[in-house]
């Protein structure tokens, strides 16, 4: 099967360079560029998500809440500027993200969630005997599934919005065979 990741169009709080998670924002604009085709579309509840699904394959995607970004908890929809002087988040940084978000997820529990929700997507689209789905995600959430899968470092997957990832699945591995550039 042929996988699509792809990550929403640009939001305010993107632009502005915050943590947003569970903020449910609108696109700022909607550029859908030449994206690969797909028989199915899944994706976050997120407007950010829906919105980009529609604008980039003109349906209403199949939602999946477990592909939500994360909760970020005391940092959601806040920046660097506004978090360099607690110390949590200094620890948190240091950490290398390791640490759960206060009052958030952790990246354990955050992976462990959006690869669930994938393999799920997966088997449904299996069932509709589709041979290509799209997944407009999050960052994170494509940041999740192909650290999950290759074994590399989550932070080496970061994609710009619009952008992402052209995959294969098959046999249970998921193996990139080329990118959605922006």
């Amino acid at each position: 099967m042929k996988v699509i990741l792809i990550r929403h169009f640009a939001t305010k709080g993107n632009l502005e360079k915050r943590y947003v998670g569970i903020t449910d924002e609108d696109i700022l604009e909607a550029s859908a560029k030449d994206y690969p085709e797909c028989g199915v579309v899944f994706s976050s509840p997120l407007k950010r998500c829906v919105q980009t699904a529609k604008a980039i394959y003109g349906c209403s995607p199949v939602i999946h809440t477990g592909l939500s970004e994360t909760d970020f908890g005391k940092f959601e929809y806040r920046n660097f500027e506004e978090l360099k002087n607690d110390s949590y988040y200094k620890r948190w940084i240091e950490s290398g993200g390791k640490l759960p978000f206060p009052d958030g997820e952790s990246m354990e529990e955050f992976s462990v969630r959006t690869v669930r929700a994938f393999y799920e997507c997966i088997r449904a689209a299996e069932n509709m005997k589709e041979k290509r789905a799209a997944f407009v995600m999050h960052g994170g959430s494509i940041m999740a599934v192909l650290s999950t899968f290759t074994g590399r470092c989550f932070y080496n997957f970061h994609v710009k919005n619009g952008g992402g990832y052209i995959c294969g699945f098959e046999n249970g591995r998921l193996s990139i065979t080329g990118e959605i550039n922006v």
